[in-house]
């Protein structure tokens, strides 16, 4: 049953990606991103030295699946 809650990523949440089960930390807020149009947050892969981005479409495609809240 949806809810109808936008879900969104906050600094500190860690998320994990279903392709190959990676995990990343949220880094900080969200902002929008070039085309004004998508959130984007930083994230920190546990196989990546430095941070990368990812937008907000990540999270309801199934992407990306929230593993624990900050």
């Amino acid at each position: 049953m949806k809810t109808g809650k936008k879900r969104s990523l906050k600094a500190g949440d860690l998320i994990r990606d279903r392709s190959d089960g990676s995990v990343a930390l949220v880094l900080g807020p969200g902002w929008l991103g070039l085309r004004k149009e998508v959130q984007t947050w930083r994230v920190l892969w546990s196989h990546h030295d430095e941070p990368t981005s990812i937008d907000a479409s990540a999270l309801p495609a199934g992407l990306v699946t929230l593993v624990n809240r900050a």
